[in-house]
């Protein structure tokens, strides 16, 4: 079983905890929504979703290692956040983030 690691943001781009490393045979894509509850020991009062923004491999010897970086997520408009992070077309007025920028690097 592979490595992953996942770096999770608030809605204001704070981090929140650290680093988590997990094993998966599964990487999620950016726009996933992933239910993290049990992983970062929330309650249903808690905000425990979160949106992939973007996934960025490691080269190592012993292959490929994902690092993800998810944002808090309720409710928003998907295809604007794909579209600011470069996953969609941008609009004219869309201000355009990096994946190379994000806090899981």
């Amino acid at each position: 079983m592979a490595k992953a690691h996942i770096q999770f943001v608030s809605k204001n781009g704070a981090l929140i905890g650290s680093l988590v490393e997990i094993d998966t045979l599964v990487v999620p894509r950016a726009g996933e929504l992933l239910d993290a509850y049990e992983c970062l020991n929330l309650t249903k009062d808690d905000f425990g979703e979160f949106m992939v923004l973007s996934v960025v491999y490691k080269v190592t010897v012993d292959g490929f290692v994902p690092f993800i970086t998810a944002r808090e997520w309720c409710k928003g408009y998907r295809h604007e956040l794909l579209q600011q992070r470069g996953w969609l077309m941008p609009t004219d007025s869309t201000s355009i983030s990096y994946d190379e920028d994000d806090p899981a690097r």
